[in-house]
């Protein structure tokens, strides 16, 4: 299996046009209750996600979870995450190879994840997973619905938008 390769342009225009999500996600919307211990958000797959004041500690199990949070400035915050290798990785965050990786983020070892006690995991909107998670204790956020509509460049530049802004308001970005 080869790994593809980042051109380093692309990943800044990337960045550039996600930066308005960025700054949009801790401003406004009515999905976050605030409350001085506990915050409530409503992740896009509609379930309500009771979350600390403050996340210190997540697990990145989708395909791009973790590149989310490092652009939203959580890189971290990440104790797991998903079996993606990107080049870039280690070369913006070399602390990134000492984080543990999921090899299989559909199915997870519950025990293994417990054990790095992430405040919140970022995961598949897989119903049947969210709750054998949930069932063990863990925290569950479903950045992306299961089912995405993409007719479009355009539709896809939106659903990637709304899902940084999901990290944003999760990790207080």
């Amino acid at each position: 299996m080869s790994v593809p390769t980042v051109n380093t342009r692309w990943l800044i225009a990337l960045c550039s046009l996600l930066a308005p999500a960025l700054l949009a996600a801790g401003h406004g919307g009515d999905t976050v209750v605030e409350e001085t211990e506990a915050r409530t958000i409503v992740d896009p797959s509609g379930r309500q996600v009771s979350l600390p004041a403050e996340v210190k500690r997540i697990g990145c199990l989708t395909g791009a979870s973790y590149e989310k949070a490092f652009l939203v400035g959580a890189a971290d915050k990440v104790v797991v995450r998903a079996a993606t290798f990107p080049p870039w990785m280690e070369q913006t965050r070399p602390a990134i190879s000492k984080v543990p990786v999921i090899r299989n983020s559909h199915s997870p070892n519950m025990e293994e994840l417990l054990k790095l006690a992430p405040d919140v995991l970022f995961s598949w909107d897989d119903p049947l997973l969210t709750r054998q998670m949930e069932r063990n204790g863990l925290t569950v956020v479903s950045p992306q619905p299961v089912r995405n509509h993409l007719a479009s460049e355009q539709d896809f530049i939106d659903l990637l938008k709304a899902e940084v802004a999901v990290y944003g308001k999760v990790l207080g970005a």
